[in-house]
């Protein structure tokens, strides 16, 4: 890891942004299609800027790619998915990121998320725990010290390396904030 430095960025992730930039922008629909006007509607060379104006705010946009995404998503999630956990995680699944997201609507975020910018991360950690540990299970719990998940937009994991056993082995994840549903 000599000559590691936090602001590069992986070939992928540099290769795939106006990808997901365009994916994003029409899941959002017509109003920030048309605030960018002229990434998606060109100006012609004759036309005046009164004329481009004009067009510009006639132009529509019907949002074909959230509703095809909003279908998509029905048909994955038209069943409640079966997972099988460890006992010992069920508690979590009604507040899988400890923020009151049950596991059902934060991987229907994930997913959604994953088809609009062609992947989703989920970070997975658990809290530090203080030094010595924990004396009982029970304290631990008392203490709400628990896994949790957190969905990281594509935008914001900016490198990673995938080792010879196909897991990452690290990644830069940009600063991000994480929102609640509320």
């Amino acid at each position: 890891m000599s000559g590691f430095a936090p602001d590069t960025q992986h070939p992928d992730f540099v290769a795939t942004a106006s990808a997901r930039q365009i994916g994003r922008d029409l899941f959002d629909g017509g109003a920030t299609v048309r605030a960018k006007s002229t990434t998606y509607l060109f100006q012609e060379t004759n036309e005046s800027d009164d004329d481009y104006a004009l067009r510009l705010n006639r132009s529509v946009l019907f949002n074909y790619v959230e509703k095809v995404i909003s279908a998509r998503e029905a048909v994955l999630f038209r069943k409640e998915p079966t997972r099988k956990l460890p006992k010992q995680l069920d508690p979590i699944a009604a507040n899988v990121d400890r923020l009151n997201t049950p596991a059902n609507a934060f991987f229907v975020d994930v997913v959604r998320n994953a088809m609009i910018d062609g992947v989703c991360w989920v970070y997975a950690d658990y809290p530090k725990v203080p030094e010595g540990g924990y004396l009982s299970a029970r304290a631990e719990q008392a203490a709400g010290v628990r896994p949790f998940l957190q969905a990281i937009p594509a935008n914001c994991v900016i490198d990673w390396e995938i080792g010879d056993d196909l897991r990452l082995d690290w990644v830069v994840i940009k600063q991000y904030r994480y929102e609640s549903r509320e």
